[in-house]
């Protein structure tokens, strides 16, 4: 029986989540000879395996079954099994209870979603499983892919563990540990960078620790050129994304209307005209969603619905049944083209749908006003006395008041006129005593070191704001990111960045970099970035950039990464220790002091 971590993958082709496909199906599905094989998953890998692969693509890989390692199994003794389980008790306990009496099947792969420590190794060599195990690795999936260009660890109340009084020690571990799978998932030992606080700095060092440590024994991870560039921040680096209604569809959906795994339980009528009920998945794999996600609300209320109306005048003898007397070649086409065209009107009407709805929660709680004054507020165009006065008489729900409050102060924390007397009275003008620590505790989170300028920006089809994520790829793209404010871990890795974009310049009138080309050291066309349903991406630098955040990334920042990438043509991909939503940014607030 032998233990290893498995090879990393060299090229991705599909942002991180291609990464993390490449590497089930090569170093996990390929890696297992045959044609009828087995694979046993648990709760954990099942949440893994959904986001990268459908069920025929794992059958093209010779994976003739996929079973639940809780369920009630039949042997077969003539099948290998490929066990794709988390290393824990439960799971491994059931694994050895598979082989406890007789061999349910021809032989043993096991695979960890996680690196598996050594009690579990231990337990599982003392049974009967040991001799029929043909091989063991790690391989270190153990986080979260919900889109090409993000990532998060999915741990709970982090930022108030990490930024509070005392850091939580093992919870900072247990983020290097992530971090550490996901640069083996890529393939790399990044050059890293991070904003320089005491927590950044001691997460760098043992983050880089680790993942050196790795490399050492994956000889992979060192071949990458150029490598990876890692920048590291907190939470602190932009408290304003958090509390902001990022109004486009993906970001109000997640903020107003949060759905349990992104399924969406949709009630329609049939054909019958009876009521009927489907349940859809809202995921990568749905091209209206990842055409309109990012899209600015107004817009994609208006061309959601255009889209269907295209699809049903484009194929009238689908939408409304063929004539009589219609050709059989006719009716043997409008047969074949039938299930395509049923499904594209059905995730069009759902769509519409969930947007129609979000629209009404929207209007229900004031919002359009609230956004209005929040973008005013993050981009500076409103002095503090005509803030305060707009904040005072706004009209919202008080968990938006709250928000108004809460960025109010994050806005002009360092405004002579916004003293402590003004914040307290204010809090009892908009009834929010309650609240007061959370409001009194945001300063830990206004960030001091770091803050780019730059954050308005003239956008026709979007709100203005530009998160804090965007300004540091793009100046890390024309090599102008401060290394003061962004040191690097180890200064000699300052000399193997890529050389930045031709023609990069400095823009002097926000402060931040512009590129007049995005071409750097590779040849065009030497990379692809495929992002799925038709969207690729030739990128002219082939150095992709990663921003990581302690405390959480928000929706409006996996936005940015997606925005960013598309206008420099640069992979950047932004991840964080958990995917934030306002409620939990602001119920994590008292605890920081």
């Amino acid at each position: 029986m032998s233990r290893k971590a498995a090879a990393a993958v060299l090229e991705p082709s599909k942002g991180i989540k291609g990464c993390m496909k490449q590497r089930i199906l090569l170093d996990l599905i390929e890696s297992v000879p045959g044609s009828f094989k087995v694979m046993i998953i648990d709760k954990t890998s099942a949440e893994v395996l959904s986001v990268c692969l459908r069920m025929s693509e794992l059958m093209d890989h010779g994976i003739t079954l996929v079973e639940e390692i809780s369920s009630v199994r039949q042997p077969l003794p003539k099948s290998p099994a490929m066990y794709f389980i988390a290393p824990t008790k439960t799971s491994v306990n059931l694994l050895i209870e598979d082989w406890k009496s007789k061999d349910k099947y021809q032989e043993a792969h096991v695979f960890f979603t996680s690196s598996a420590p050594d009690e579990i190794i231990q337990q599982i060599a003392a049974s009967n499983i040991a001799r029929k195990i043909k091989n063991m690795k790690d391989m270190l999936l153990d986080f979260s892919v919900p889109e090409s260009l993000s990532f998060h660890f999915g741990q709970l109340d982090e930022m108030s563990q990490l930024m509070g009084p005392s850091i939580n020690a093992s919870v900072l571990q247990n983020a290097v540990s992530k971090l550490t799978s996901v640069a083996h998932t890529i393939g790399d030992n990044p050059i890293i960078r991070y904003q320089n606080t005491s927590l950044c700095r001691m997460f760098a060092e043992q983050a880089g620790a680790s993942i050196e440590k790795l490399a050492q024994e994956v000889i992979t991870m060192k071949k990458q050129e150029p490598r990876t560039m890692l920048v590291i921040v907190d939470r602190s680096v932009d408290a304003a994304a958090p509390l902001i209604h990022d109004r486009t569809y993906e970001s109000l959906l997640d903020d107003l209307m949060p759905l349990k795994n992104m399924m969406y339980e949709q009630t329609f009528k049939d054909r019958s005209g009876k009521d009927a009920t489907r349940k859809m998945p809202i995921d990568e794999m749905d091209p209206v969603w990842t055409k309109f996600r990012h899209t600015f609300l107004p817009k994609a209320i208006e061309e959601v619905p255009a889209a269907l109306k295209k699809l049903l005048d484009d194929n009238p003898a689908l939408a409304g049944g063929l004539e009589k007397g219609a050709k059989l070649s006719e009716v043997g086409n409008a047969i074949r083209s039938l299930p395509e065209f049923q499904e594209k009107q059905a995730k069009l009407s759902m769509h519409i749908d969930l947007l129609s709805k979000i629209m009404d929660e929207y209007k229900l709680r004031g919002l359009t006003d609230v956004s209005a004054l929040e973008q005013k507020m993050v981009c500076g165009d409103i002095t503090f006395k005509d803030a305060l006065d707009a904040v005072k008489k706004a009209r919202c729900d008080d968990d938006s008041k709250l928000r108004l409050i809460l960025l109010l102060v994050v806005c002009f924390s360092n405004s002579k006129d916004f003293t402590s007397a003004k914040r307290t009275q204010l809090i009892q003008d908009c009834g929010l005593q309650m609240q007061a620590d959370s409001i009194e505790n945001i300063d830990v989170v206004v960030s001091k070191t770091g803050a780019l300028k730059g954050t308005k920006r003239a956008n026709p089809n979007g709100d203005p704001y530009t998160p804090q994520v965007r300004l540091i790829v793009e100046e890390v793209a024309s090599g102008s990111l401060s290394t003061t404010d962004f040191p690097f871990l180890r200064p000699s890795d300052a000399s193997a960045v890529a050389a930045p974009a031709t023609g990069a310049k400095k823009s002097l009138r926000s402060g931040t970099a512009r590129l007049a080309s995005a071409s750097g050291g590779a040849k065009a066309g030497e990379r692809v970035l495929d992002l799925g349903n038709d969207e690729k991406i030739t990128l002219t630098n082939p150095q992709r950039v990663v921003v990581f955040i302690l405390g959480g990334v928000t929706r409006v920042e996996v936005r940015s990464a997606y925005d960013v990438t598309r206008e420099l043509k640069r992979e950047a991909i932004v991840g964080g220790t958990s995917l934030l939503r306002s409620n939990n940014f602001v119920r994590q607030l008292p605890g920081l002091k």
